[in-house]
């Protein structure tokens, strides 16, 4: 970040909830990274064991619905579509 402008916005963006800043994560900052253009932002929900994908509609600049990924599940970013990562993995301790 650059001030409160981004420079370049990166192209996926992963947040990882905690008890502590959970609203913040899931409200704020989510319309911040629409508003700089992350085009496809990950929530890691470690309670629940999921990633929801939101990807960014560039012509509204808004996400729109996320799929939930759940461990049996693997995620093709769709900013790196030659990755897989499986959610397992994420989650492995």
């Amino acid at each position: 970040r650059v001030h409160d402008q981004y420079a370049d916005p990166p192209d996926l963006a992963a947040e990882v909830l905690s008890p502590s800043t959970r609203s913040v994560d899931l409200e704020a900052n989510h319309t911040a990274y629409a508003r700089a253009g992350i085009a496809e932002y990950w929530i890691v929900d470690v309670e629940a064991r999921t990633v929801d994908v939101h990807l960014l509609d560039p012509e509204s600049r808004r996400f729109g619905t996320p799929r939930r990924h759940g461990l049996a599940e693997a995620i093709r970013p769709a900013t790196a579509s030659d990755v897989t990562i499986p959610v397992g993995a994420i989650f492995a301790d």
